[in-house]
C-alpha cells in the first residue's frame, strides 16, 4: 500500500516542514545568484523574441552596459550592424527547423558591439532551456581580445622570419654585391606587396 499524505499531521510539522522547503529554495536561488554573479564569463538569458532578460556583471563589464540598460531591449543592440538586421530571422529560421548558426555550435567565434560602438571579438556558446513551459536562450561568452592579438602578432613574426629567410637565401645565392642587393629587395618586395621600382 502507498503512503498517503497524512493529513491529521500536526500543524507545527507541516509548518516546519514548509519552512525547511522554503529554505532550500531560497538557498538555492541564492547559490544560482552567487554563481552568475561571479563568474568569469558574460552570461545572457533571452526569450525566444531575442529580448534580454538576464545581464550578468562579466556582461556590463564586456558591452558597457548596466543590466537595467538591457533587459527588456533586444539582443541585436549587443550585434555588429551588418548583423543585427538578421538577427530576427536567425531565431524565426530556429524556431521553425530547429537548426541554427550558433545554437549548438561549439565556441563560435563572432564580433559583440560594446556601448561606445566599438566591436570586441567574442567566443560564445548558445543553449536552449524550458522554463515555465517557455522557451528560452543562455548564452555564455568570452571576450578573446588578448588572444587575437597574439595570435596576430604570432603571423607578424612567422611572416618576417619567412622574409628574413627568402633575404638569406636570395643574397647568399648571388655573385655580386648589386645582384645581391636586388635578390633582397625583391624578397621583401614579395613578402611585403611593394613594388620594386618603388623601392
Amino acid at each position: 500500500m502507498s503512503k498517503q499524505y497524512d493529513i491529521k499531521r500536526r500543524p507545527d510539522e507541516l509548518e516546519q516542514s514548509i519552512q525547511e522547503k522554503t529554505s532550500a529554495v531560497e538557498e538555492s536561488s541564492l547559490r544560482e545568484k552567487a554563481i552568475l554573479e561571479n563568474a568569469v564569463e558574460g552570461i545572457i538569458t533571452s526569450d525566444d523574441k531575442g529580448l534580454i532578460e538576464s545581464f550578468n556583471p562579466m556582461a556590463e563589464r564586456m558591452f558597457g552596459y548596466k543590466a537595467d540598460e538591457v533587459i527588456g531591449e533586444t539582443l541585436i543592440i549587443l550585434m555588429p550592424m551588418e548583423e543585427a538586421g538578421n538577427h530576427g530571422g536567425f531565431i524565426e529560421n530556429y524556431l521553425k527547423t530547429g537548426h541554427g548558426k550558433i545554437l549548438g555550435v561549439c565556441e563560435r567565434e563572432l564580433q559583440g558591439r560594446r556601448r561606445d560602438g566599438a566591436l570586441i571579438p567574442l567566443e560564445l556558446n548558445v543553449a536552449e532551456f524550458m522554463l515555465g513551459g517557455e522557451r528560452k536562450f543562455i548564452g555564455s561568452m568570452r571576450d578573446i581580445t588578448q588572444r587575437k592579438k597574439a595570435e596576430e602578432e604570432a603571423r607578424r613574426a612567422a611572416d618576417s622570419q619567412a622574409m628574413l629567410q627568402a633575404v638569406a637565401q636570395a643574397a647568399s645565392q648571388a655573385q655580386p654585391f648589386k645582384v645581391a642587393l636586388e635578390a633582397g629587395l625583391a624578397a621583401v618586395c614579395g613578402y611585403t606587396g611593394w613594388h620594386v621600382g618603388h623601392v
